[in-house]
């Protein structure tokens, strides 16, 4: 189990494994943007990315917290518990500017919801058409007082 930097070799070995379960995906594209951040990782079994996240500070304090995971990947209790570890990790580093970590998650996407609730995050509300027309997502945030 490791935390590794993110890189576009991380990010490309995801989506051709996400891709191999039929699910057409542009990571390298959407997640461009991300690999500026100093808080990115991919979340490593060995050689084999199980997941990549991180954080992208929108205001002082405040960061948007994003991850892809492949759930096929993720398939063992084992490898279960190396992602957990591997989230934990990554949630309990975080630099203590960040006083709220924030995320918006596709209202109709109950895994991700029950994921981000397992880590601590509360549901804030629902921020209609976020993803463009009628694609609703839920606001969960994880604050620290």
């Amino acid at each position: 189990m490791s935390l590794e930097t993110l890189t576009v070799k991380h990010l490309t070995a995801l989506e051709a494994s996400i891709e191999a379960q039929g699910v057409p995906v542009k990571l390298t594209d959407s997640a461009q943007q991300f690999l500026h951040s100093p808080y990115r990782w991919a979340f490593m079994d060995g050689e084999v990315v199980l997941g990549a996240g991180g954080l992208s500070e929108v205001l002082p304090g405040v960061a948007e917290v994003w991850a892809v995971v492949c759930s096929p990947i993720v398939n063992t209790q084992r490898r279960r518990k190396i992602l957990d570890r591997c989230v934990r990790k990554a949630l309990k580093n975080r630099p203590e500017k960040f006083h709220r970590l924030q995320a918006a998650v596709v209202s109709n996407f109950k895994p991700g919801l029950r994921w981000a609730e397992f880590y601590g995050f509360e549901k804030e509300g629902l921020m209609k058409s976020y993803y463009g027309v009628g694609k609703d997502a839920w606001r969960v945030a994880l604050c620290q007082w």
